[in-house]
C-alpha cells in the first residue's frame, strides 16, 4: 500500500514543481494592484487639473490657470512629448527633479509656482504611497514631515492671498526654502528606486 501512495503522489509533487515557476513568473509579470489603484486615482487628478485650468483659460483668469498648469508640471516632465499621463511612479521621479531645480533658483523662481509644484508633488507621492508604505513605512512617513516642512517653509513667506516675491527673500530665507526642497526631492527620488527595484 504505501508503494502505491509514492507511485500516486510522486507525479503529482513533480508536476507541481514543474508548474511552480509558472506561476511565481505568473505573480511577477502582473502590476503592483496598489500602484494601479494609484494611477487610477492619479489619472482622475489629471483629469481634474486640466478640467479646470480650461475652464480658468476660457474665463481669461491668467493666474488660475497657471496655478492649474504648474501642479501638472512634474507630470508634463514625466511625459514628455506623449499626451499620454505618465505613470505616478515616473511623475514621483520628475516631481524631484523639479523641487530639486526650484532648490537651486529660490531666488528668480516665483514662490506661487513652488507651492503648485510642491501640490503636485504631493499628489504623485499620494499615488504610490500605498505600495510605498507596503515596503517602508518609515520613508512614508519621512517624506509626510518633509512635505509638511515645506509647506509651513513656504507658508511663512504668503502675503494674503499669495507669497512675498522669492527675490526679495533673505539669503538665509532662500537657503532653509532650497534645503526643505532638495530634502524632499531627495526622499521623491529615493521612493521611486525603491519601488522600482522591487518590480513595480
Amino acid at each position: 500500500m504505501p508503494r502505491t501512495l509514492v507511485f500516486i503522489v510522486l507525479p503529482l509533487l513533480l508536476a507541481f514543481a514543474a508548474s511552480a515557476p509558472l506561476f511565481v513568473r505568473d505573480a511577477e509579470s502582473r502590476p503592483d494592484p496598489l500602484l494601479v489603484s494609484g494611477q487610477q486615482r492619479y489619472d482622475a487628478y489629471v483629469r481634474t487639473e486640466r478640467e479646470s485650468m480650461r475652464a480658468m483659460v476660457t474665463a481669461g483668469d491668467r493666474d488660475g490657470a497657471r496655478i492649474h498648469r504648474e501642479r501638472l508640471r512634474p507630470a508634463s516632465v514625466a511625459a514628455g512629448l506623449s499626451s499620454d499621463t505618465p505613470r505616478p511612479l515616473q511623475v514621483t521621479r520628475a516631481a524631484a527633479r523639479v523641487l530639486s531645480l526650484d532648490g537651486r533658483r529660490t531666488g528668480p523662481v516665483d514662490l506661487l509656482d513652488v507651492e503648485s509644484h510642491t501640490a503636485g508633488s504631493g499628489v504623485a507621492f499620494d499615488a504610490i504611497r500605498d505600495a510605498l508604505w507596503a515596503r517602508d513605512k518609515g520613508l512614508v512617513g519621512s517624506i509626510d514631515e518633509r512635505l509638511a516642512g515645506l509647506r509651513t517653509e513656504l507658508d511663512r513667506h504668503r502675503r494674503g492671498a499669495g507669497f512675498v516675491l522669492a527675490s526679495s527673500l533673505r539669503v538665509a530665507d532662500r537657503r532653509r526654502l532650497a534645503a526643505a526642497l532638495d530634502a524632499l526631492a531627495w526622499r521623491l527620488e529615493l521612493a521611486a528606486e525603491k519601488l522600482s527595484a522591487s518590480g513595480s
